[in-house]
Parts: structure tokens; sequence; C-alpha cells
């Protein structure tokens, strides 16, 4: 696997019009992101619904992709802290993984959604790049009811290649929770945030899984987001 040592210096002191960056391991800065720093967090040997966890071996459960039971692990002390899968048993967080991982993402997405692992910063954290000025949320959400399920799929799609990204630097002595985002905004479309379905659709999926977002992100960094920036400025005065 590729691994670049980022340049970048990736810290809530690095703010401007142009690049802004987030660390939700100490301060929410300059976006509010409701209890995202006040979440505490956890590790896989902190499974609450697994009394058994140091014991488990993959022999117990039913296991259809090549991934590891220390990667089922990983994902699953992430997604009982969710809405909607907080009653989830390991071997359901296993059949949820191998089923998105065996869905095949339509090539529209892919190109509509473009998102790529940078490499890694000096903690071992996984950096991810997203082309969210590409990102065409609004177009995907007017195909109708099946693209907007499929939009969903995908999210999930990044999720656990995020978490495999974090596991593959997992040690004995360490354990890698989570991971650096960077947004290049150039050529975003601002009307995407007028179309209520649209907004409907990113406060659905926000509410089902925001407290997952600061057990997993270390911090998001924002470029060309100068017209934003002055946005958001102008709505505070």
């Amino acid at each position: 696997m590729f691994e670049y040592r980022s340049p970048l210096t990736l810290s809530k002191e690095t703010i401007s019009t142009s690049c802004l960056t987030l660390s939700l391991q100490a301060d929410p800065g300059l976006i509010n992101f409701p209890d995202l720093a006040t979440v505490p967090p956890i590790s896989v040997i902190d499974l609450a619904d697994e009394p058994v966890k140091q014991e488990l071996n993959s022999s117990e459960f039913k296991i259809s992709s090549n991934k590891s039971l220390a990667y089922y692990k990983k994902v699953h002390s992430y997604l009982i802290r969710t809405k909607v899968h907080k009653y989830y048993t390991l071997q359901d967080t296993i059949d949820h993984v191998d089923g998105v991982l065996s869905w095949k993402a339509p090539r529209e997405l892919e190109e509509r959604f473009p998102y790529y692992l940078s490499g890694y910063d000096y903690d071992d954290q996984p950096v991810w790049i997203g082309e969210v000025g590409k990102f065409d949320v609004r177009g995907q959400i007017q195909r109708g009811p099946e693209a907007a399920k499929n939009l969903s799929l995908y999210l999930y799609t990044f999720f656990y290649n995020v978490l495999d990204s974090m596991q593959v630097k997992d040690t004995p002595e360490r354990e890698i929770r989570r991971a650096v985002f960077v947004g290049d905004f150039e050529d975003f479309d601002v009307t995407q945030a007028s179309h209520i379905p649209t907004l409907q659709f990113a406060l659905h999926e926000y509410l089902l899984y925001r407290n997952v977002l600061g057990l997993w992100v270390s911090n998001a960094i924002g470029f060309n987001i100068s017209y934003l920036a002055e946005l958001r400025r102008s709505l505070q005065k």
C-alpha cells in the first residue's frame, strides 16, 4: 500500500478562508458539530455487547469475505454507537459488512463522488481525500429512491474502507481509532444546499450516524472553500 507522509500541518490552528482545519478531538472550531467533542474514545476491547471478547475466534462466526475477525470487531465497536445499529451482535455486523462489501457500486457513483486514500500522517492515521466539489448529491437524489439507497450503500463502503485503512496500521501496542479527512471544494455547487430533498437526505444520514463522527474523525480539512467561509461569516452578522 502506498504510504504518504503528509507535509500538511494538521492542527486546529490552521484556519483561513481558503483552508479550514477542524480538530474533533479537542475543539469543534469554526464549524458546529453538536456532541462530537464530548464522545469518549472507545476500543475494540470495550465492546459492552460482547462479554467474551478476548476469547472469540473466527471459527465461531460465519464470514464470507477475506477480512479478519479483528477488522469486524473494530467495525462493530463503531456501529453499536449508532442509532440504527446499536443492538447489533458481532455476527450482525459481520453479515452487514460482508453484504455491503459484496455490493458493486454503480460507475456513476464513483464518478459523482470520487475519494481516495492519500496515505498516512505521522501518527499512522489514514489521510482520505474527497473531491467534494464534484459531489452531486442533489443529482443523485433527483434520480429517485433507488439512487438514494445506492448512495447510502456507497457511504457504507466508504466507512468500511476507512476502517480497513486504520486496521492495517493496528499493532498489539496501539490501535488506530481516527482518520484525517481532506475535502477539495473547488467548483462546489452551493445550490445543492437549497434543494429540500437533498437536505433531508443529508440530515437523515447525519442524525443516524452523528455519534460515530467524533469517534473516527481526527481532523477535517477543507480547501477552496472561500465562498463557504464568507457565506458562514455573513450569516453570523
